[in-house]
C-alpha cells in the first residue's frame, strides 16, 4: 500500500527537512496539533543513534559525538571524531563511553575512552581493549558497577565506570566464540556467545563470577528490562529472571517487526501475535503475571495492526504501529497499571526513542544516496494538553490523568468520491475499515491508489509534508492543490497538500504515471465537496486472549533456512533445491528427494518431470502417483506449463534450438514442431500467456535490430516480434503471473532491475529496482517472490511492483544458504492452471 511505502521511507531514510540547526516551535500548541520544541542533525557516515539519560539526550555518529539539552535542544558539547572509527557507545552515570578503532598498518587498533556527559572533557581511556560484542541497555544515565569490555586476550574485563580500571576478568568455555552481545545494570551483566549453540551467561557485575548459564535455540538480540533479561530467536522473545535466568513467562512469538517489551511502573509491556490478533499484556517482572491484556482482533482485510516500538514514561506508555493507512504514526496510549487505552495519528516522521512527560523525542537515519550525505536527525515534539475540547478518550477513567491527550478522530474526505472513476474503471475501499484509502482499477487490471489524511491543523500537515517530500527525494508540481511533489521510484506518486489534508495518488503502473498529477489536482479540487467519513480509530481493547494459532515455522533439511507459512494464505512451500537435489514435500509435510535426473515440478505443484535417458520423459501425476514415460527427441529439456500442456525445448547443440516439442502429459501424445532462424540466436521456448502460441528470446548476429522476444504458432510460424524486451528471467520456473497475463523480464539496458510486461502486445507495465539474488516466482499479479541478501544471509521476500517488501516468508543467517532454490506453488491445493 502507497501509505505502508510512505511510513517505511520516513522511518527508514527520515526527512531531510530536520538537517537545520534547532529552530524554534513551528506549530501552535492549540487546536489539538502537536507543537515541535526542536529539531537537530548531526553528520553519520555510517552510523548514527540517540538516547535519552537523565535530561540530555546523547548522540553518537560515526563521525561527532554531542550532549544537548533534552527540553530546548541546546548543544552542550560536540566532539568530531576525524581520526577513528565509532562502533559502539554507552551512556552510564555521568558519562558518555565511546569504542572505535583506528587503522594501523598491523590492523585496525580498538580502544575504549570515557567524557563527560556534562562537558564533553576526557576522563579515561583504554587502548588495546573493545566492545564486548554489541553493547545493549539500558545505560541512559544509570549507574552500574562495570563496563562490559573485550581483551586482546580473549577474556571480557569489568571496566569501572568512573576510572576505566579493571575491575575482574571473566573468560568464556573454551568451546565458546567471541561474544556476539553484552549489556548491563547495577544487579546483572549478561554476555551472548556461540558456544556450539546460542548461549547467555549472566555475571555479578561487581566481581565477575558467574551466576547462570541459559542455551537458547537461537539468539538475535538482547536486552535488559528493570531485572529481567528479554532474549530474542528467530521467531519468539525469551523473558528471563536476571537473578536466576529462570523463563517468568512463556516465551512470546515474535514475528517479523514485533516490538520489543519495554518497561514502566514495575511492569512490562509485552506485545505478541495470537492468532490474526495482537495481544499487548502488562506482565509483572517479579513473577509473569498479567493482570489485563488488550486485544486488538483481525479485520475484515486481514490481520490485527503490529506494533513496532513501545516507549513509557511512569505509568503511560506509547504504543507505535507498523503498519500505517495514514501518513502519521498511529499512536497507542496505555495507562500500564490498568491497560486502559486511546489511539490516534500524530503527524510525525522518524522512530520514536524516548518519552517523558509530554515530550516525544524521534530520530531518523538519513541514508545517503548521490549528492546527499548522510545524516542523523532529531526532532524533539510536545503532545497536546489535556482540555475540554480533546479529551483523552480512554474507555475507562483511570485514577491519575495523563499529562497530554491525543488528538481525537475528526470528519475525512472519502478517498472513493476524490476522483470520478471513468468508464470500466472499478473502486475499492483499502486499509482497516473506515477506509482511508481507496483502489482504482480499469479495465486492463491498471490500478492507481488515491488516500486522504487530515492533521489538527495547517501548521502540523505542512510541516509533516515538507518531512515526506524530503525524505522521498521528490519534485515540486504546479497547480496541485496549495503544494504538491511527485516522489517515489520513477515518480511513482504524487502528494499534494490542501489545507490541513495530506492527499496522495500513486500507481506501480508505467502507463498511469503521467495522469497522476492530473489525478491528485481533480482529488484536490473535490476535497471540498467529498463526503465526510468519521474514521473511528480502533485500537486494543480489553478482553480474552485469544488462542494462539502460530504461523508453522519449518527448518529446511540440510540448510539453515526457516520458513513460515504465508500469511496471506497465497502461497505454500512445495520443495526445494539443494546442491543439485530437489526435495519435495509430501502429504506428511517432510521433504523427500525426488526420484530421476534433472527433476522439475510444475508450478502448480501437480505433476513432476524427470529426464530417465535423452530421449525419454518421465511425468508422473503427483495427486493419483500415476507415472508416465514418453518418448520425446534426443536432448528435449527446459520444461514450461500452460493449460496446454508440457512444452519442451529441443536443441540442435548446446546452445542452439531447433524447435519444440507440446507434450500431453495426460493422454502422453507430443507434437514436433522444427522452428529454426540462420539470421538469430534464439533462446529456450516457453508458453505465452495465451496458452496458443510460445516465444523464444532471439539476438539477430547482423545487429541490424534490437534484441527481443519473438512469438510463433503451433506450426512454428512467426506471428510477431516485440524488440528490446531484455534477457528472460533464468531459472525462474514460470515467467507468466498466475492470471498469465504479464511476464517478467530483466529490463532492457539494465539487467539487474525487473521488467514486467503484458503477455499481449508486451507493453511495460512496471519497472522494479529491488536487488535479489534469484526470482522464485510470482506471489499474485502484483507481487514477486525474491531471494535476497540479508546481513550475512538471505531472505525470501515478497516484493510489490513498485519495489517494496511486504512479508518476508523465509530467511536464513548462512550464507552458504545462497544457492538454496525454494518452490512456492498456491495454496489450498489449487492448481494455478486447469492443467488437463
Amino acid at each position: 500500500m502507497l501509505t505502508t511505502r510512505l511510513r517505511r521511507a520516513i522511518a527508514g531514510i527520515g526527512a531531510l527537512v530536520l538537517l537545520m540547526a534547532a529552530p524554534p516551535a513551528s506549530s501552535p500548541p492549540g487546536n489539538g496539533g502537536t507543537r515541535t520544541l526542536w529539531r537537530a542533525a548531526y553528520p553519520a557516515p555510517l552510523m548514527g543513534e540517540a538516547a535519552l539519560a537523565g535530561g540530555d539526550v546523547v548522540v553518537v555518529t560515526s563521525a561527532v559525538a554531542a550532549v544537548l539539552d533534552a527540553a530546548n535542544g541546546t548543544e552542550r558539547w560536540r566532539r568530531s571524531i576525524q581520526d577513528a572509527q565509532v562502533v559502539d557507545w554507552l551512556a552510564p552515570g555521568g558519562a558518555v563511553v565511546l569504542a572505535h578503532s583506528r587503522p594501523s598498518p598491523t590492523g585496525d587498533l580498538p580502544a575504549v575512552e570515557a567524557v563527560s556527559r556534562a562537558d564533553g572533557r576526557p576522563i579515561w581511556r583504554r587502548d588495546g581493549l573493545g566492545r564486548a560484542g554489541v553493547w545493549r541497555g539500558p545505560y541512559q544515565g544509570g549507574n552500574v558497577p562495570a563496563l562490559p569490555a573485550w581483551t586482546a586476550e580473549g577474556a571480557l574485563a569489568g571496566l569501572d565506570p568512573a576510572s576505566g580500571e579493571t575491575r575482574w576478568t571473566w573468560r568464556p568455555p573454551r568451546e565458546c566464540a567471541v561474544p556476539r552481545f553484552s549489556a548491563a545494570d547495577a544487579a546483572v551483566m549478561v554476555v551472548a556467545v556461540t558456544c556450539g549453540r546460542d548461549t547467555l551467561f549472566a555475571l555479578d557485575p561487581a566481581s565477575g563470577r558467574s551466576r547462570w548459564r541459559r542455551d537458547l535455540a537461537s539468539l538475535r538480540d538482547v536486552r535488559l528490562l528493570d531485572g529481567v533479561v528479554a532474549a530474542a530467536g528467530d521467531d519468539r522473545v525469551a523473558l528471563l529472571a536476571a537473578a536466576d535466568g529462570r523463563e517468568i513467562t512463556a516465551p512470546v512469538p515474535c514475528a517479523e517487526l514485533c516490538a520489543w517489551p519495554a518497561s514502566a511502573d514495575g511492569r512490562l509491556l509485552v506485545a505478541r501475535a495470537a492468532g490474526g490478533a495482537e495481544v499487548i499484556s502488562g506482565v509483572s517482572a517479579d513473577d509473569g503475571s498479567a493482570p489485563w491484556h488488550l486485544v486488538e482482533g483481525p479485520t475484515q482485510n486481514g490481520d490485527a495492526a503490529r506494533h513496532g516500538t513501545i516507549v513509557a514514561d511512569g505509568r503511560w506508555a506509547l504504543a507505535f504501529v507498523n503498519e500505517a493507512d495514514v501518513p502519521g504514526r498511529p499512536v497507542d496510549l496505555i495507562d500500564v497499571d490498568g491497560g486502559a487505552i486511546s489511539r490516534a495519528v500524530l503527524p510525525l516522521s522518524g522512530q520514536p526513542f524516548a518519552f517523558r512527560g509530554r515530550t516525544l523525542f524521534t530520530g531518523s537515519y538519513v541514508t545517503a544516496s548521490p549528492g546527499r550525505p548522510a545524516w542523523l536527525a532529531l526532532t524533539a515534539v510536545d503532545l497536546p494538553r489535556p482540555s475540554s475540547a480533546l479529551p483523552s478518550a480512554l474507555p475507562s477513567a483511570p485514577p491519575f490523568t495523563p499529562p497530554f491527550a491525543l488528538p481525537s478522530a475528526r470528519p475525512e474526505p472519502d478517498p472513493c468520491r476524490l476522483v470520478r472513476p471513468g468508464l470500466g474503471v472499478t473502486r475499492r475501499p483499502l486499509g482497516r475499515p473506515p477506509a482511508t484509502l481507496c483502489a482504482y482499477t480499469d479495465r486492463a487490471g491498471l490500478r492507481f491508489t488515491v488516500g486522504v489524511w487530515t492533521a489538527a491543523n495547517d501548521e502540523n500537515a505542512s510541516e509533516l509534508f515538507r518531512e515526506l517530500g524530503a525524505a522521498l527525494g521528490t519534485s515540486p508540481l504546479d497547480d496541485v492543490g496549495e503544494e504538491a511533489y511527485s516522489a517515489g521510484p520513477r515518480s511513482s506518486m504524487v502528494v499534494a497538500r490542501e489545507g490541513s489534508h495530506i492527499l496522495w495518488v500513486s500507481s506501480p503502473y508505467l502507463p498511469l504515471r503521467d495522469r497522476l498529477p492530473v489525478l491528485a489536482a481533480e482529488a484536490a479540487g473535490r476535497l471540498g465537496a467529498a463526503p465526510r467519513v468519521v474514521h473511528e480509530i480502533a485500537g486494543p481493547r480489553p478482553g480474552p486472549v485469544p488462542a494462539s494459532s502460530e504461523r508453522p515455522m519449518t527448518v529446511l533439511p540440510g540448510t539453515s533456512v526457516t520458513v513460515r507459512d504465508d500469511p496471506a494464505g497465497a502461497v505454500s512451500v512445495a520443495g526445494y533445491r539443494e546442491d543439485g537435489v530437489l526435495r519435495l514435500r509430501d502429504g506428511s509435510g517432510r521433504f523427500r528427494p525426488a526420484p530421476g535426473r534433472r527433476v522439475s515440478v510444475s508450478p502448480d505443484d501437480r505433476w513432476l518431470v524427470s529426464f530417465p535417458s535423452p530421449s525419454r520423459v518421465k511425468i508422473v501425476d503427483r495427486t493419483t502417483g500415476r507415472a508416465r514415460r514418453v518418448t520425446v527427441p534426443p536432448g528435449a529439456n527446459t520444461p514450461s506449463w500452460s493449460p496446454a500442456g508440457l512444452l519442451l525445448t529441443t536443441w540442435e547443440d548446446e546452445w542452439q534450438p531447433n524447435g519444440f516439442v507440446v507434450v500431453d502429459p495426460v493422454s502422453g501424445t507430443t507434437r514436433r514442431v522444427k522452428a529454426t532462424d540462420e539470421n538469430a540466436d534464439l533462446g529456450a521456448y516457453r508458453w505465452n500467456g495465451d496458452g496458443r502460441t510460445v516465444v523464444t528470446p532471439y539476438e539477430y548476429y547482423a545487429h541490424e535490430r534490437p534484441p527481443g522476444l519473438r512469438s510463433l504458432d503451433l506450426s512454428g510460424r512467426t506471428v510477431s516480434e516485440l524488440a528490446e524486451m531484455g534477457d528472460e528471467v533464468s531459472d525462474v520456473r514460470d515467467p507468466l503471473s498466475p492470471s498469465r497475463s504479464r511476464f517478467l523480464t530483466r529490463c532492457y539496458g539494465r539487467p539487474t532491475d525487473l521488467c514486467v510486461r503484458e503477455s499481449d502486445g508486451g507493453r511495460l507495465l512496471a519497472w522494479i529496482e529491488a536487488g535479489f539474488v534469484r526470482v522464485l516466482g510470482w506471489y499474485d499479479d502484483e507481487h514477486l517472490i525474491l531471494w535476497q541478501r540479508e546481513g550475512t544471509g538471505y531472505r525470501a521476500a515478497v516484493v510489490g511492483l513498485s519495489g517494496e517488501t511486504t512479508a518476508v516468508l523465509a530467511r536464513t543467517p548462512a550464507p552458504g544458504d545462497k544457492d538454496v532454490e525454494i518452490l512456492y506453488t498456491p495454496s489450498r491445493g489449487k492448481p494455478r492452471d486447469s492443467v488437463p
